[in-house]
């Protein structure tokens, strides 16, 4: 926190309300207008103080630094302080979030790593600036909510904020670039140094082991979420390869969508391996009340608004994990966004636009109904201008799909006290993957380039087609005629929607051709973070935006 109109208490409020994050040690700086926290979850390394010493003053890390990367050259890195100076540097290969406050206290520096993999939100109001590690806790400091219109119908026409500012307000912010603040008040962005790391396509099995490698390190247990696919097989194959044998696999089976694995044999890895004394976890979801118990929870931890119908199954999984006793977690996340893995993107021909990929006339139909057609124009006229010159479709999908489902592993896992870890977003592997042509990996197929170099590990897996980890939309359709649940929205949602917009959008889902699981999941876990009143204020202080539309 920075400024005077804190008081000492609101920080320790907001500082307990993230020790999940970190349970193993944890220490606090304040100095005049600067109160700076840290808890830590110590898998690697000497102990330390908290937060830690730097020669340019002191800094709280969220994350791992792998390695000091320099063009090809590579030094791992176990040192808190020398961590910070690589990501200071821009040598950094890792997934960070880092505070650094100056040695005079005038300033803090904030960075977030390139994929928003370990996240930041910042929010600001007359009594100073305060940031932290998840979005939940600081709606707390909220007086009085206002959403922000032109945010939440973002969420509703793309599924995630097309800028930086979130569904309350502008009050908290995402950090998804690196900010100067003074303690004046002043906030000014500053530009991330881009880390210059090359590999090709023969070198890409060697930076994927050796990726794998880094985030076997440290004292774990380790877990490995695996769904059968070929992402996180190829991940099995490696650990496997380097003989490692510790290792918790867990599965959320759903036999709707063929996801889920029951036993590791099923993966065809070689007969005498490391993973045959591997322990398999499989997870379940039982029954629709199962699911609605953990879209509430998860959906009050995330604290978005959501198109996410898995975002309670990766609560599941990390709940999992954690009674298994695992402390870090490694994910397939961010390969089908690299290496154009989801068939949907066959709908994107090399003559069309990628804009098109995104344009649904039965969404749009809903969303003309709860916000009014001139919002959602305006709202796709934003979305033009930031992506109307863009050819290749991952540099949005990594804006928009990524950064929401590296958000969705990093705030269900930590809850408990689990660290996600993703080896396809290190090593130079994203860089290699955005070399190749978009209209290449179209006409190859999804993965293509994945499912030839590791063919002979695969098998017969090389050709099993992508699989979604969502529920699917029979189950959210269930719900969508669920008289508590639709009850629970008129009384959350009619204060900001109009009774009538909104009794006209959910009589329109009851017809299943027209049912929209992202629009239903939105509508259901907004109402949720509503009726709960997470923030300081109550349901009664969100005030609509003015306008005809709303």
């Amino acid at each position: 926190m920075i400024g005077e109109g804190w008081d000492e208490q609101t920080f320790q409020d907001l500082f307990s309300a993230v020790k999940h994050r970190g349970p193993d040690a944890g220490g606090v700086i304040l100095d005049n207008r600067v109160r700076l926290g840290m808890h830590r979850l110590h898998l690697r390394g000497p102990k330390g103080q908290l937060p830690i010493r730097i020669a340019g003053g002191v800094a709280a890390l969220n994350g791992q630094v792998y390695s000091n990367c320099s063009g090809l050259r590579v030094a791992p890195i176990f040192n808190l302080a020398d961590e910070v100076d690589s990501i200071l540097e821009g040598s950094a290969d890792g997934m960070f979030a880092l505070a650094v406050a100056s040695a005079d206290r005038q300033t803090v520096e904030l960075q977030t790593d390139a994929y928003f993999i370990k996240p930041l939100f910042l929010f600001e109001d007359e009594r100073g600036v305060a940031f932290c590690s998840e979005y939940a806790p600081l709606l707390d400091l909220v007086d009085a909510a206002e959403l922000s219109w032109p945010a939440l119908a973002e969420l509703f026409c793309y599924g995630w904020y097309l800028r930086d500012e979130c569904w309350i307000g502008n009050t908290i912010n995402l950090v998804r670039q690196g900010y100067q603040l003074g303690i004046d008040g002043q906030i000014c962005a500053i530009d991330k140094i881009a880390m210059d790391v090359e590999i090709d396509k023969f070198s890409l099995r060697p930076a994927l082991q050796k990726s794998i490698s880094s985030c076997l390190e440290g004292t774990g247990p380790f877990g490995l979420a695996i769904s059968g696919g070929i992402d996180s097989t190829i991940i099995a194959a490696e650990i496997n390869a380097l003989g490692f044998e510790d290792l918790t696999t867990i599965s959320v089976v759903l036999p709707e969508n063929d996801d889920g694995i029951y036993t590791i044999s099923e993966l065809g890895l070689p007969p005498g391996g490391a993973w045959e004394k591997w322990r398999h976890v499989v997870v379940t979801i039982d029954s629709p009340q199962d699911y609605f118990e953990y879209f509430e929870e998860s959906v009050r931890c995330f604290g978005h608004p959501t198109t996410m119908s898995s975002l309670p199954l990766t609560w599941k999984l990390a709940e999992a994990a954690g009674d298994n006793g695992v402390r870090v977690m490694l994910t397939g996340e961010g390969a089908d966004e690299l290496f154009c893995g989801y068939g949907s993107y066959q709908r994107v021909q090399p003559h069309r636009s990628p804009l098109d990929y995104y344009s649904f006339q039965q969404r749009e139909q809903l969303v003309d109904e709860l916000l009014g057609s001139r919002i959602r124009e305006a709202t796709q006229a934003r979305f033009t201008e930031l992506y109307g010159d863009t050819r290749d479709l991952r540099s949005i999908e990594r804006e928009i799909r990524l950064s929401r489902l590296l958000l969705r592993s990093d705030v269900c896992f930590m809850a408990f006290g689990i660290e996600p870890r993703t080896p396809f977003l290190h090593r130079g592997i994203p860089e290699f993957a955005m070399q190749q042509p978009w209209d290449r990996l179209l006409l190859m197929g999804g993965k293509h380039i994945l499912r030839e170099t590791w063919n002979i590990e695969l098998g017969p897996l090389s050709s099993r087609p992508k699989t979604r980890f969502l529920a699917s939309d029979d189950l959210i359709f269930s719900f969508a005629r669920d008289q508590e649940i639709i009850q629970r929205m008129y009384v959350a949602l009619t204060p900001i929607l109009s009774d009538e917009k909104l009794t006209n959008c959910l009589e329109l889902m009851q017809d299943r051709r027209r049912f929209n699981a992202d629009i239903f999941c939105l509508l259901w876990s907004l109402a949720i973070l509503l009726e709960s009143a997470i923030w300081g204020g109550s349901q009664n202080s969100v005030h609509p935006a003015a306008g005809d539309n709303v």
